[in-house]
């Protein structure tokens, strides 16, 4: 078809330029090739629509495949989830049962510790008890140590003080004396003074 339009398109370019013998020739080229295009153009048309009516049926076949293929899917999808499931359920249980297979075996190691721990709490409290008693042994010793030392020191201040206070309550009664002696002086003094006194009066 495209050869067909170039020589039109060459006839109609040139077509001033052909001798007036050709013409007739060419105008029934121009006719030929007209009617050659008409009946392209609805040859294709034919095609087109054949090709339109053809595309739409494998769309629709493409359609009918696509949704039968995702039915299929669905049902492997939904039969691989109902496997998964059981698959985890039982590997839930599984770590279930190992899990209490391992509290039973902690629980039981934790009481052979406690047990150890107690027994040795029990041996360390026991050791305690005889360091305890061996140090109030020793400090009752160190105190009754002490407090004969402290006796014999009170002892010995007591009868410090007691020399002290006799010297002294000794110092006081020879001041007491004197003092006696010297008020006694001092009456009788007054007393022949007011003696002297009352006798001049009279």
């Amino acid at each position: 078809m495209e050869s067909i339009l170039i020589q039109q398109n060459f006839l109609d370019r040139h077509r001033y330029q052909i001798p007036v013998q050709v013409k007739s020739q060419v105008k029934e080229r121009q006719v030929q090739v007209k009617s050659q295009v008409k009946e392209r153009q609805v040859q294709v048309k034919s095609q087109v629509k054949e090709r339109q009516v053809q595309v739409k049926s494998q769309v629709k076949e493409r359609q009918v495949q696509v949704k039968s293929q995702v039915k299929e899917r669905q049902v492997q999808v939904k039969s691989q989830v109902k496997e998964r499931q059981v698959q985890v359920k039982s590997q839930v249980k599984e770590r279930q049962v190992q899990v209490k297979s391992q509290v039973k075996e902690r629980q039981v190691q934790v009481k052979s510790q406690v047990k150890e721990r107690q027994v040795q709490v029990k041996s360390q409290v026991k050791e305690r008890q005889v360091q305890v008693k061996s140090q109030v042994k020793e400090r009752q010793v160190q105190v009754k140590s002490q407090a004969k030392e402290r006796q014999v020191q009170v002892k010995s201040q007591v009868k410090e003080r007691q020399v002290q206070v006799k010297s002294q309550v000794k110092e006081r009664q020879v001041q007491v004396k004197s003092q006696v002696k010297e008020r006694q002086v001092q009456v009788k003094s007054q007393v022949k003074e007011r003696q002297v006194q009352v006798k001049s009066q009279v």
